[in-house]
């Protein structure tokens, strides 16, 4: 089965960064999800296009869980799930340039940063064991395939949930399963 992931995080990652899971969503071929937004993230390291974009969009209070509560959370949830692709979105080289105007090394970034998805999702799971893929699976490859009509809106953007969804809907309208 192929799952699709999105997170939020508190800054974008790099050297120096303190770059921090807020939130996951996880969307699965069989249509089962997974949302969970964190209560003990640290606020001391959001980025202001995170205080504006991402925080306005989170769950308040009671529907917020801590990092060891979602690790059990996500681990019973796709704990007897048959993987056999993750897939998020990458950022282009394009948007790392935007992202990062003053480094000088973009592919550095791709290299080590660009499945940033992926790598929370393997931290925040740990030592639970899942035998998730040893990689993540590019969206962004499926959206350069596609005639731009035929990209699906994505109505909802920095929400880790309505993006997992999205990843799902480009992955189904590249892959010739998207209903019409």
């Amino acid at each position: 089965m192929n799952i699709f992931i999105d997170t939020e995080f508190t800054d974008l990652p790099g050297e120096g960064s303190h770059s921090e899971l807020i939130a996951i969503g996880i969307y699965c071929e069989d249509g089962s999800t997974y949302y969970g937004c964190l209560s003990d993230f640290n606020h001391d390291h959001l980025s202001d296009f995170v205080k504006e974009h991402v925080l306005p969009l989170l769950p308040e209070g009671q529907s917020r869980v801590t990092y060891e509560e979602m690790s059990r959370e996500v681990s019973a949830f796709l704990k007897d799930k048959e993987i056999t692709s993750v897939w998020a979105t990458y950022p282009t080289l394009e948007q790392l340039h935007n992202m990062y105007p003053s480094s000088t090394d973009i592919h550095a970034i791709y290299r080590d940063y660009a499945d940033w998805d992926f790598k929370l999702l393997l931290k925040l799971l740990g030592s639970n064991p899942l035998s998730l893929p040893k990689k993540c699976e590019n969206i962004a490859l499926l959206i350069s395939e596609l005639e731009p009509e035929n990209v699906p809106e994505n109505l909802v953007e920095h929400d880790a949930l309505q993006d997992a969804i999205w990843n799902f809907k480009v992955w189904e309208a590249a892959s010739g399963k998207a209903c019409t």
